[in-house]
């Protein structure tokens, strides 16, 4: 229905009620090529991004979104998101990632899955030196 918002179809609130709401346009693994869509813009030092499924943005207003992104731990922000979106009933999957930008005297070093390692992606074995 985002699509036919976009295209100015019908308004936010009619797709809300719309019977073909719950209608799957795009998936992966469905066709031999999956249209995208991207958008490009700036993230500056301190700038807080959540990135979720439908399952969370659908149970949650604005201001309890924006509650929970002020916290100023991302894991915390999540698992408030997480917490309120089961709590009204959550009729479809949540899923949510939340990260903020640094600034860049807080960047020490890169952080990497542990159990793979970079060069090979593959799992790493303990006596591999190239492990954190």
């Amino acid at each position: 229905m985002e699509e036919f918002v976009n295209l100015g179809l019908i308004t936010p609130e009619q797709a809300e009620g719309h019977p073909a709401s719950n209608i799957i346009t795009r998936a992966v693994g469905v066709a031999g090529h999956l249209e995208l869509d991207s958008e490009m813009f700036e993230i500056a030092a301190g700038d807080t991004v959540m990135l979720c499924s439908d399952g969370l943005y659908r149970e949650l207003d604005e201001g309890e979104i924006g509650a929970c992104l002020a916290l100023d731990d991302c894991q915390q922000a999540c698992d408030g998101l997480l917490e309120k979106a089961l709590s009204h009933g959550a009729r479809d999957n949540v899923t949510v990632a939340v990260v903020r930008a640094l600034y860049e005297e807080q960047v020490t070093r890169t952080h990497y899955n542990p159990s793979v390692t970079p060069a090979t992606g593959h799992a790493a074995r303990d006596d591999d030196p190239t492990t954190c």
